[in-house]
């Protein structure tokens, strides 16, 4: 036996002039249910789930969108704090050079300053940092800043040539993060 469904009374204001019947509770017949694996999905039913299939990949989207978003953003903090970082391997080889130039320096400060200086470009290398070597190489403009020029014949190079790196250039795999600061032979 089939449950019977019963209509509630809904309780309507009237309009000035109207009068109100409350619907009384009676049993509503149904016909026979709907077969529901005979039936083909509505029109209606199929917008639907097409609009649901729609939201979820554009969620899927905006998802990978977001995290795209933030790996990037995270990679330009990580950068920003490598090129402040290289300064101090700046003035690490600077040291460095003024202690192995001069001869009075102990051997331990030597030794002290050489590993800092190793350790940090570990620390770099960890982070994909290279530093760029230029001495020798064609000037490029990508990766070298041409700081002077200076005759090619005095030096014995090609014209266009790097013969001095003034302040070395660092790149974060195809990125550079300092140029080379160079004089080039002319």
């Amino acid at each position: 036996m089939r449950p019977r469904r019963y209509t509630i009374p809904v309780r309507v204001e009237p309009r000035r002039g109207a009068s109100v019947e409350t619907p009384s509770i009676a049993p509503r017949e149904e016909p026979h249910p709907p077969d529901r694996a005979a039936a083909a999905p509505e029109p209606d039913q199929e917008d639907w789930r097409d609009r649901a299939l729609r939201l979820q990949a554009e969620m899927e989207n905006y998802r990978k969108r977001q995290r795209r978003i933030a790996q990037e953003q995270a990679r330009a903090g990580q950068d920003r704090l490598l090129v402040e970082i290289l300064s101090v391997a700046d003035n690490l080889d600077r040291t460095l050079d003024h202690v192995q130039a001069n001869e009075t320096a102990p051997d331990p400060l030597r030794e002290g300053i050489g590993l800092t200086r190793e350790e940090l470009l570990r620390l770099l290398g960890q982070y994909e940092v290279e530093r760029l070597d230029a001495r020798g190489e064609p000037f490029d403009p990508n990766w070298h800043e041409a700081i002077a020029v200076e005759p090619a014949n005095k030096h014995g190079v090609e014209p266009g040539t790097v013969i001095h790196v003034q302040q070395a250039g660092y790149r974060r795999g195809t990125k550079l993060l300092r140029p080379a600061k160079v004089v080039v032979a002319q």
